[in-house]
C-alpha cells in the first residue's frame, strides 16, 4: 500500500462544505421484584428463538400448545414409529398436558429433533428470498418444536418433579445444538438478506419487513457472521450459559426447599394472621413476606431474613461461582460478535441504549433518593411512639413490620381484613366485565375442551362482539408449593398465524396461559386474595390480552412475539392502574358472604395508600435494575472487583440501610441469571412510565364518561394490543409516548414518588403518530433513531408564516376565562382598568370579600373560575401560556390564585380533587416560573435590540425552543399586523444571531484534525490496517463527519479521474466502503434528526423544525432529554455525505439511511434542506473566498 500512497495524496481535496423473525423471545411474562410485599415472583425463562438460542439461556425455555390441530404437514411422519403411545408425537388440537410425563421426553425429544434436522438440511437446499420459500416452511417446521418442548417445560414450571427435571437436564445439549445450527445456517440468513435487498423489498408488509431485519439481526447476533473458529467457541459459550443457567435456578430452588424452622411455641409467631398460619398452602416467598410484615417475634424476623438473602451462596448450592462464570461467558460472547459488553447485546434488541437506560434509572434515582429517606425517617419516629426498643437502630428486618403497622395506623386499613371483600370468583367477573368495556370482547368458561394438569386450572374461550371465539386461556390459580414454582406469570401457549391455520385461508387462533400462586379455597370459603394479589391478576392478564387479541397473521410477529422487551411490560401495568378505578373496584369488591360492597371510606384509603412508601418501593427496583446494568456493563470478571463489591456499590446509591455485610442477594436474583432480564431489568421502569402515559389517555378521555372510555377502549385494542410484534413500539404506541421521560414518573400510575401528582395531565406526554411523523414505515432502528429526536419542540411552528396566527385573539386573561360571559370591563395586558389599578392584596381580599375586580366576580370567585378553566377546559399546561403570557395583569392576580389553591385543597375532602389542586398549584408556578425568565430575555433584547449578538454570545443557552415558542404566543396578543410582524422580525434576528453563533463553533482546528486523521489511515502498512484504523476511530467514536467527507471527497476525485491507477482506486474504494460500514456503529445523531426533517412536505414547517434544532437552550436535557440539537454547518456536513452516498454508489451503497433514502422525492427533499441551511443559515461565500478555495484546491 505504501507505493502508492503518493498518488492517493495527489487526489486528496479540501474538505467543501458545498446519514423475527423479529426478536423472537418469546418470553414468559413475569413480576418484577417490585417490594417486600411481592419479595420474589420467580419467572418463567424466556424462549428460544427461532433463528438462534435465547441471549439468556435457560433450561426452562417454553412455549405452549395450539388451538388448532397439527396437520401431517407440520407432524413428522417418521415418529410413529419410536412410539405409538408418546403424547408428544401424536396429533391433538391442545396439548395433552393430563397424559404427557418424564418418560416421553427422552424419546419424544430426541424423535422430533431428528426430522427437524432433516427438514433444515433440506431447507437450505432448496430455500429461496421469498415467503413461500422461505418464512413460511421455516415457520412451519418451528412450530411442532415450540409447541412440544413448550409443554414440556410447562409442566416442570407447574407439575415439577425429579424424573421430569432429569429428562428436560439430558435433552436440553441437544435442544440448544439444533437451535445453534438453525440460528447459524448461512443459506437462511443469505436469503434473508437478499429479500432485504431485492426490488420488492418496499412491497412488503411492515410486520414482514419486521420479520426480515429482525431475523438477520438475530442471526448477526447467533454467531452466523463468525469465521469457524470462532463460531465453534460460541457454540460452546451457548451450551455452557445453558447449562450454568440451569444449575443457578436449581440451586435457589433447593437452597429455598432445604431451609427449616421448627416452631412448637405459638408465643414465636405472635402477629401472624390466620391465612399466614396455613404454610402448607405458601410459596417460600409468602412465608417470608407474613414473618417479616407481622410477627412480633424480632428475632424470628432477624433469623428468616438473613437465611433469606443468603440463599444459594454457600456448601453445594453456591451460587457464586456460577454467577461469575455466567458474566464471564457473557462477556466473551460480546467480544466475539464485536461488542464491548454484554449489555450492548442485549440492547441491541431493545427500545433502550445503555446509556439511555442508565439515564433513566440515574434520573429516577435521584428523583427517589429524599423520598426514601423521609420514608425510613416517618418510620423511626412512628415505631418510637409505639415504644419500640429498635426504634432508633431499625434495620432490614424491622422495616417491612412497621411498615405494615404505619400504613395500617396511617390509612386504617389491614391487607388481611379486605380478603374478604376480594374472593377470587368475584375478581375474575370484575375482570371480564371491564374487558368486555373496554374493549368489546366476552370472556366465557370451556372447561372440558381442552386437558389441563391440575384440576384446579380453568379454561376459558374470548369472543369478538359478534360472537366469533378469537382466543384462549389457561388459567392456573393456585399455590402448590411441593410441584409449583413461585411468583405469577403469564406465557404464550399458541401464537396467531396464517400459515398455521387448519384450513390455510383463516387463521390459527392464540391461546396464553396465566399463572398464579393464591391461597385455594378451603371448603365452601373460595381463595381470599389480598389486594395486591387482585393487582397481580390484572397485570398478567394484561399480558395475556396482547397476546390474545392481536390481529397480526404473520405468526412470528402476533401477539407478544417479537415486542422489545422493554416495550412489553406496558398493557400489564397498563392493566393493574384499572384496579383502582372507583367503578372497577366497587365491582369487584363485594364481602364473599354478606354480598355486602366495600365501604367508601376504604376505597378513599386505598386511593391514598397507593402511594405509601413509593420512594423506597421504587429505590429497591432501581436497585435491582442498577446492579444488573453495572454486572453486565462494566464489571470485569476475574478483576479486582466482586460481585458483591459491584452490589455493594450499587446498594450505596439505592440502599438508605446498607445491605448486610453477608448479603448474597445475588446468588438468588433468577431474573437475570436463569431468567430473560440480563441487562434488561430497568425494563419494569422503563415500561412503567409508558403505561402511565397510556392510561392518562383514559382519564383525559373522562374516566366517568363510558362512550369514551369505550372509544379510548378501542383504539388502545388496534394499537397497542392488536398490532404485535409486527410494528415497532415506538410506532405502535401512536396514543400517547415516546422515550420514557423520567418527569411522567411523578404520574399517580407509576410507582409514585410524590403524593401530590394525581392529575397526570396530558400535555405531559407526546402524541406518537406526531412525533414520528413517517410518511412510509421504517425499520425498528430507524424509527428509534427518529423518537430520539423527541421533536415536541416541532410540533408548534417556532414563527407564525401563517394566516392562521393573524386571527382574532383574546388579549387579556378574563377574555380568555370568560369566553362566553366577559367582565364588564376588558382588561388589556397594556391599558389596565380602574379596578385592577387598585393594589388588592390577599389580606384586603380576605378582610373584604364582596370586592369585585368584574362584573358578579369578586377575586375568589375569579380564581375559581380559572382552576376550573386549567383543570376542565384547559388541562395541558401548554394551554396555559395564553393566559400567563399577560404578565401584569397575572401578576395582581397570582398570590390569590395559589392561595386560593391552597385553601381548596385544606378544606376539600375528596381526596383526588385535594391531590389535583396540590398538583394545579405546582405546575402553574413552574410554567409561570418558565415565562418570567422568557419575559425578562426578551426584555433585555427589546431594551437593546442593537446588542443581540452580544446577547446570544452570553445567554446562548436561554435561546430555547421554548422561548420562541413564548416570542410566538407574545405575537398572539397584539392587534395590529405592525406589532405582530414586529416581534416577528425580532425573532427572526434572534434566530439569525443564534445561527451565527453556532457556526463559530467549528474551528479550523476540527479540520486540520480530520485531516490528521485522514494521513494517518493513507500511511497504513495495508489496505486491511487501514481499515481496522476507520473501524477504529468509529468505536471511539472520532469518526467525525469532516473525516467522513474527506474520504468521499477522495473516492469521488478517484472514481472520476481518467488516470488515475486502478490500484489507487481499489484503495479509497475500500477505505469508502469500510467508512460506510462503520457509520452503522457510531450512529451520528444527525442522520436520525434527519430522517425526521425529510417528513416535512411544508417548507414553512421544515424552516420550523430546523429552527428549533439549531436552538438548544438551558436545562434542555431535563427538559427533553431526548431532543437532538445540532448546527447548521454539522447538519449541512450530514446532508451532504447522504447525498455523497446516493451519488457515489446508487446500485450497491451500504450506509443504511441512504439507502432507505433512495427514493427520488428524498433525494430531492434532502437537495432542498441542503440549500435552505445554505441560504438561510451558512454565511455566504465571498468571491474573494471562493477563489482562495480555488488556489488551494488546485
Amino acid at each position: 500500500m505504501a507505493t502508492i500512497i503518493y498518488h492517493a495524496r495527489s487526489f486528496r481535496r479540501p474538505l467543501c462544505y458545498s446519514s423475527s423473525i423479529t426478536s423472537k423471545h418469546l418470553k414468559s411474562r413475569i413480576c418484577p421484584l417490585s417490594s417486600p410485599y411481592s419479595f420474589l415472583c420467580l419467572p418463567t425463562s424466556p424462549r428460544t428463538t427461532i433463528f438462534r438460542q435465547s441471549r439468556s439461556p435457560s433450561p426452562l425455555t417454553a412455549v405452549d400448545p395450539r388451538r388448532a390441530s397439527f396437520s401431517s404437514t407440520t407432524l413428522p411422519s417418521s415418529m410413529s414409529t419410536v412410539s405409538d403411545d408418546n403424547p408428544l408425537l401424536k396429533n391433538f388440537q391442545f396439548p395433552p398436558f393430563d397424559s404427557i410425563d418424564a418418560s416421553h421426553v427422552r424419546p419424544g425429544m430426541r424423535a422430533l429433533l431428528k426430522k427437524l434436522d432433516s427438514d433444515l438440511k433440506e431447507l437450505e437446499k432448496t430455500v429461496e428470498p421469498s415467503w413461500p420459500k422461505l418464512v413460511e416452511p421455516l415457520e412451519k417446521m418451528m412450530d411442532r418444536l415450540t409447541v412440544v418442548w413448550g409443554a414440556v417445560n410447562h409442566l416442570k414450571a407447574v407439575k415439577d418433579t425429579p424424573e421430569l427435571r432429569s429428562a428436560i437436564e439430558e435433552i436440553q445439549p441437544e435442544k440448544v445444538e439444533f437451535d445453534l445450527k438453525l440460528g447459524q445456517s448461512k443459506p437462511i440468513y443469505n436469503a434473508f438478506k437478499a429479500i432485504r435487498e431485492s426490488p420488492d423489498w418496499d412491497g412488503l408488509s411492515d410486520a414482514r419487513k419486521r420479520i426480515v431485519e429482525s431475523s438477520i439481526k438475530e442471526a448477526v447476533l447467533g454467531g452466523v457472521s463468525l469465521e469457524d473458529s470462532k463460531r465453534e467457541e460460541f457454540n460452546k459459550i451457548e451450551q455452557e450459559l445453558t447449562k450454568l443457567s440451569r444449575k443457578f435456578e436449581e440451586n435457589v430452588l433447593d437452597a429455598t426447599k432445604k431451609f427449616e424452622k421448627l416452631i412448637t411455641d405459638k408465643k414465636e409467631i405472635e402477629g401472624l394472621p390466620a391465612t399466614a398460619l396455613g404454610l402448607a398452602a405458601q410459596t417460600a416467598s409468602s412465608k417470608f413476606m407474613s414473618v417479616m410484615q407481622h410477627a412480633k417475634n424480632r428475632a424470628l424476623r432477624e433469623e428468616i431474613y438473613r437465611a433469606y438473602v443468603t440463599r444459594a451462596s454457600s456448601g453445594e448450592l453456591d451460587n457464586t461461582q456460577v454467577i461469575e462464570q455466567i458474566l464471564k461467558l457473557r462477556l466473551e460472547k460480546a467480544k466475539l460478535l464485536g461488542y464491548n459488553n454484554y449489555a450492548e447485546v442485549s440492547m441491541a434488541t431493545k427500545m433502550a441504549t445503555v446509556n439511555k437506560a442508565e439515564e433513566l434509572l440515574e434520573k429516577l434515582r435521584s428523583a427517589s433518593w429524599s423520598a426514601a429517606v423521609q420514608d425510613m425517617e416517618d418510620l423511626r419516629q412512628f415505631s418510637k411512639s409505639q415504644g419500640a426498643p429498635e426504634a432508633n437502630e431499625l434495620t432490614h428486618w424491622d422495616t417491612t413490620f412497621w411498615s405494615e403497622r404505619l400504613r395500617e395506623s396511617k390509612y386504617e386499613i389491614n391487607e388481611e381484613e379486605l380478603r374478604p371483600y376480594f374472593s377470587l370468583p368475584k375478581v375474575m367477573d370484575g375482570l371480564f366485565s371491564l374487558v368486555k368495556m373496554l374493549f368489546g370482547i366476552d370472556v366465557e368458561p370451556a372447561d372440558g375442551l381442552a386437558p389441563v394438569w391440575n384440576a384446579d386450572v380453568r379454561f376459558y374461550r374470548i369472543k369478538d362482539s359478534s360472537g366469533k371465539p378469537i382466543s384462549y386461556f389457561y388459567f392456573d390459580p393456585y399455590s402448590r408449593p411441593a410441584e409449583k414454582r413461585g411468583g405469577a406469570w403469564m406465557d404464550e401457549v399458541v401464537a396467531r398465524s396464517r400459515v398455521l391455520s387448519d384450513d390455510k385461508t383463516s387463521v390459527r387462533l392464540p391461546i396464553a396461559h396465566m399463572v398464579c400462586n393464591q391461597m385455594p379455597p378451603v371448603g365452601d370459603k373460595p381463595s381470599l386474595m389480598t389486594f395486591r394479589e387482585v393487582e397481580t391478576v390484572f397485570h398478567e392478564f394484561g399480558h395475556a390480552l396482547q397476546h390474545m387479541l392481536t390481529r397480526q397473521d404473520e405468526g412470528l410477529v402476533a401477539g407478544i412475539r417479537g415486542i422489545e422487551w422493554d416495550a412489553v411490560e406496558l398493557p400489564s401495568q397498563f392493566m393493574e392502574n384499572w384496579c383502582y378505578h372507583r367503578d372497577t373496584l366497587m365491582g369487584i369488591a363485594k364481602h364473599y358472604e354478606t354480598g355486602e360492597g366495600l365501604p367508601e371510606e376504604i376505597y378513599q384509603k386505598l386511593l391514598a395508600a397507593r402511594t405509601f412508601r413509593a420512594g423506597s418501593l421504587s429505590l429497591r427496583q432501581l436497585k435491582f435494575a442498577t446492579v444488573d446494568l453495572e454486572l453486565h456493563s462494566k464489571y470485569i470478571p476475574g478483576g479486582s472487583e466482586s460481585i458483591y463489591d459491584v452490589d455493594r456499590r450499587v446498594s450505596e446509591k439505592t440502599q438508605v440501610i446498607p445491605p448486610l455485610p453477608e448479603d448474597r442477594f445475588l446468588c438468588s436474583f433468577s431474573h437475570i441469571f436463569a431468567g430473560g432480564y440480563a441487562a434488561g431489568y430497568y425494563s419494569y421502569k422503563w415500561a412503567e412510565v409508558l403505561s402511565a402515559d397510556a392510561f392518562s389517555a383514559f382519564e383525559d378521555a373522562g374516566l366517568n364518561d363510558d362512550k369514551a372510555v369505550r372509544e379510548t377502549g378501542h383504539r388502545f385494542r388496534e394499537t397497542i394490543l392488536a398490532l404485535g410484534g409486527g410494528k415497532d413500539p415506538l410506532t405502535v404506541f401512536d396514543c400517547r409516548s415516546s422515550y420514557p421521560n423520567p418527569k411522567y414518573y411523578s404520574s399517580p400510575h407509576c410507582n409514585q414518588i410524590s403524593s401530590h401528582t394525581q392529575n397526570h395531565t396530558s400535555d405531559q406526554v407526546d402524541n406518537m403518530t406526531n412525533l414520528l411523523g413517517f410518511e412510509t414505515p421504517v425499520s425498528t432502528a430507524t424509527a428509534a433513531a427518529a423518537a430520539a429526536t423527541n421533536p415536541s419542540l416541532f410540533n408548534t411552528p417556532l414563527f407564525p408564516f401563517s394566516s392562521e396566527f393573524f386571527l382574532t385573539s383574546p388579549k387579556t386573561i378574563s377574555t380568555l376565562v370568560f369566553p362566553h360571559k366577559p367582565p364588564t370591563t376588558r382588561l388589556n395586558r397594556f391599558q389596565t382598568t380602574k379596578i385592577l389599578s387598585v393594589n388588592l392584596t390577599t389580606a384586603q381580599l380576605e378582610e373584604d370579600q364582596e370586592v369585585e375586580i368584574a362584573e358578579g366576580y369578586t377575586m375568589t370567585k375569579f380564581c375559581d373560575k380559572m382552576i376550573d378553566v386549567f383543570l376542565n377546559e384547559k388541562p395541558k399546561p401548554k394551554d396555559w401560556m395564553s393566559y400567563l403570557i399577560f404578565r401584569e395583569d397575572w401578576n395582581k392576580y397570582r398570590d390569590s390564585f395559589y392561595n386560593r389553591c391552597k385553601s381548596r385543597a385544606d378544606t376539600e375532602n375528596d381526596f383526588t380533587m385535594k391531590q389535583r389542586l396540590v398538583t394545579l398549584a405546582a405546575e402553574v408556578k413552574r410554567v409561570d416560573d418558565e415565562m418570567e425568565i422568557h419575559a425578562e430575555l426578551l426584555k433585555q433584547i427589546e431594551d437593546s435590540p442593537m446588542d443581540i449578538n452580544a446577547i446570544v454570545t452570553r445567554r446562548r443557552r436561554d435561546f430555547t425552543g421554548e422561548f420562541f415558542r413564548y416570542l410566538t404566543v407574545v405575537q398572539e396578543t397584539h392587534d395590529s399586523l405592525e406589532d405582530r410582524d414586529a416581534v416577528a422580525r425580532l425573532g427572526a434576528r434572534c434566530l439569525s444571531a443564534v445561527s451565527a453563533y453556532d457556526n463559530t463553533l467549528e474551528t479550523v482546528e476540527t479540520l486540520d484534525a480530520a485531516q490528521a486523521k485522514f494521513e494517518d489511515i493513507l500511511d497504513s502498512p495495508s489496505i486491511e490496517a487501514a481499515c481496522a484504523k476507520i473501524k477504529s476511530l468509529a468505536k471511539a467514536k472520532e469518526l467525525d463527519s469532516s473525516l467522513i467527507l474527506l474520504i468521499n471527497s477522495a473516492w469521488a476525485s478517484a472514481k472520476e479521474s481518467p488516470t488515475m491507477k486502478n490500484e489507487v482506486k481499489a484503495i479509497m474504494y475500500e477505505l469508502y466502503k469500510a467508512t460506510k460500514r462503520s457509520l452503522k456503529s457510531i450512529a451520528p445523531k444527525e442522520i436520525k434528526l434527519l430522517k425526521y426533517l425529510l417528513n416535512f412536505t411544508d417548507p414553512e414547517e421544515r424552516f420550523s423544525a430546523l429552527a428549533t434544532a439549531f436552538s438548544p437552550g438551558k436545562d434542555n436535557e431535563a427538559r427533553n432529554p431526548n431532543a437532538i440539537y445540532t448546527t447548521p454547518k454539522e447538519l449541512h456536513k450530514w446532508v451532504t455525505i447522504m447525498l455523497d452516498a446516493y451519488d457515489l454508489h446508487k446500485e450497491e451503497t451500504g450506509i443504511e439511511e441512504a439507502k432507505e433514502m433512495n427514493l427520488p422525492m428524498v433525494i430531492q427533499r434532502l437537495s432542498f434542506l441542503k440549500e435552505t441551511i445554505e441560504e438561510e443559515y451558512l454565511e455566504k461565500e465571498t468571491p474573494e473566498a471562493k477563489k482562495d478555495a480555488d488556489a488551494e484546491e488546485l
